[in-house]
């Protein structure tokens, strides 16, 4: 079952993930890779799009389905022509990890 907390503020901060990015420190998981790539996205692109992402994109918080107490923020933008979805979350406090980066199917 997911948990949602909509109306809440992100469970992350966006700027650290985006710093933790910009230096280097982060994971693409391989679900967020392939769906990327099926819109003709690379890594680059991914990158791109989370440092373009700003607090009025955050949606919710998400309950990970696969770790026990582990959250993920989810952020929706247009980008490159396309409503994105776009899952974050850090893995500690010195490293990010793009859980999904798909096309939007709510919109």
């Amino acid at each position: 079952m997911v948990t949602r907390r909509r109306g809440h503020s992100p469970k992350f901060s966006l700027l650290r993930i985006q710093e933790l990015i910009e230096a280097g420190e982060y994971d693409v998981t391989d679900t967020a890779r392939r769906d990327a790539e099926g819109m003709t996205f690379d890594e680059d692109d991914i990158v791109e799009c989370v440092g373009a992402l700003s607090e009025d994109d955050y949606s919710h918080t998400l309950a990970s389905e696969k770790r026990s107490g582990a959250f993920h923020d989810v952020y929706r933008k247009r980008m490159f022509g396309f409503p994105l979805y776009v899952k974050l979350q850090l893995d500690g406090p010195n490293r990010a990890v793009i859980i999904s980066f798909k096309r939007d199917g709510s919109v």
